[in-house]
Parts: structure tokens; sequence; C-alpha cells
């Protein structure tokens, strides 16, 4: 391929946009034009981090920490010397399509339906029809394409990107008590910790959260993790991850109350004492 498709309201209104650094995008732009070049094409073939480095006149930790990214937002898959462009057909199949239909259109020199016979003039109509067929459902593709990727870039919209993590909350974590509006503190945290870590990630992180009874109040201070708790640090998410209040100890709400009854009833008969 001389050339690859750039999806414009994608790269400006997308997660990549505050998923990946400036140098991170520049190194994403140079890895999907290196791809086009590459046969086959949607992956790239290398010897070394060192030559690939070289190629894009980067440093070689800057390309490793840019792979490292890109894999862990389900960008490209990498297997041994070759990078692959995940969902490469999806945004680039469009030129394929139109390449192999200029092929087939193309008549070689001499041709002349004149001297064909009706067998051959017959093969031909139903072979137009086909490629008729072919272009209307590729026009209906087009436009289901197009409509995903509105839906999703809206999704994605920047005045809505901190709302994002306030309904995710109140739809996952149903044990907890909801959101009901963000604060201008709010819209900065989240904005910040959007900027850390995917979107799926931060759904796995409210589904642990919403199973995890020591989160949820079951502990002997009746203490539950709130939004605000998440968003006030980089390091909460990282705890609830590393797993680290699955294995707390729990203390069903019910014994708290018994706790509290036994300690004043011991209160009071030293006082009698």
């Amino acid at each position: 391929m001389t050339w690859i498709k750039f999806h414009c309201r994608q790269w400006f209104l997308g997660s990549t946009r505050w998923e990946l650094t400036t140098e991170e995008r520049a190194v994403w732009v140079d890895l999907l034009a290196r791809a086009g070049l590459n046969d086959p094409p949607g992956q790239v073939d290398f010897y070394s981090l060192e030559q690939l480095a070289h190629q894009f006149t980067i440093s070689v930790e800057l390309l490793q920490n840019c792979i490292n990214l890109f894999e862990k937002c389900r960008k490209i898959m990498l297997n041994e010397n070759c990078i692959k462009i995940l969902n490469w057909r999806k945004y680039q199949s469009g030129y394929m399509v139109k390449k192999a239909r200029r092929k087939r259109a193309r008549k070689p020199p001499g041709d002349d339906i004149t001297f064909l016979t009706k067998n051959e003039k017959s093969n031909i109509r139903i072979s137009s029809q086909n490629r008729g067929e072919e272009r209307r459902s590729e026009k209906i593709r087009k436009e289901e394409t197009r409509t995903e990727l509105f839906a999703e870039n809206e999704a994605f919209s920047a005045p809505s990107r901190p709302e994002i993590l306030k309904d995710l909350w109140n739809e996952i974590c149903t044990n907890l008590p909801r959101v009901i509006s963000l604060s201008k503190r709010r819209i900065q945290q989240c904005k910040v910790r959007l900027k850390e870590r995917p979107l799926a990630e931060w759904e796995e992180i409210f589904r642990i959260i919403n199973r995890t009874p020591f989160l949820c109040g079951e502990n002997d201070r009746g203490w539950q993790a709130s939004f605000d708790w998440l968003i006030a640090n980089q390091d909460n998410a990282i705890k609830i991850l590393e797993g680290k209040y699955e294995k707390a100890k729990v203390v069903p709400k019910s014994w708290r109350g018994l706790k509290q009854w036994i300690e004043e009833e011991g209160m009071e008969e030293e006082e009698n004492e």
C-alpha cells in the first residue's frame, strides 16, 4: 500500500487523543504508516527494536514504552519480531475492496465485446449485476460503520468524559451510595484519572469494588469506599487492582452491633463492681 486511510473524527474525538501523549501519538502514526508499507500490510515485521527505533528516529526506550502502552490499550499485538495492528481490516478494508474492483474493471488491450459469444455476453451481464450488488452491500456497510463511529465518538466527546466515570459508578457499584453530580474538583480529578488508565480498566475496578465485602462496609469500622476516595489519587485504584482489599478481614454488619453491645455491657459491669 502506498497510502493508508486516516479517520479524522476518530483521531480528534476518539480515545487515542487522551490515552496517549504527543510523543506516543507520533509513534502511533509512524507505526500505522510502517504497517501500510509492510507485505502483507497491517503488521510491522522487524529484526530488532534498535532497527525499528532507527527507522522512526526515536530512542529504543521510547519505542519499548510505546509498544507496552499500545498493547495495554489493545491497539497492537506483539508476536516475537512482528507487531500486528488490531482492527486494521476494519479501518483499511475499503481501500483494498476498491483496489480489487479497479483491477476487475480494467479490460485487456484489444478486448471488444462485439466479438464475444452469447454465453460470454451473458456472463458479463451476470458479473455486472454481481458488481452492482457488491456496491450496494458496500454502501450499506459503510453507512453502518459511520453510524457506529459517530455513536462511539459521541460517547468520548470532550464535554462528557468526566461523566463517564460517574455513570459507570452508578451503574456498576449498586452496593454503594450513588453519585448525584460532579463538582469542579471532581471533574478535574476524573480527567486526571481517565488519562492514567483506559475506560475498560475503570469498569473492572468498579466491578471489584462492588463485589468486595470490605469495600462495601463489612469491616470493623463500617467504612465504605466512596467515589471521592477512589478518584482522589492513583494509588487507591492500583491497590484495588492488586487485590489488597479482597484479602482484608471481613466483619459482617450484624456482628458490629453485637460487638458494640458486648463492649457496652462490659463497661456497665465494671461500673457496678
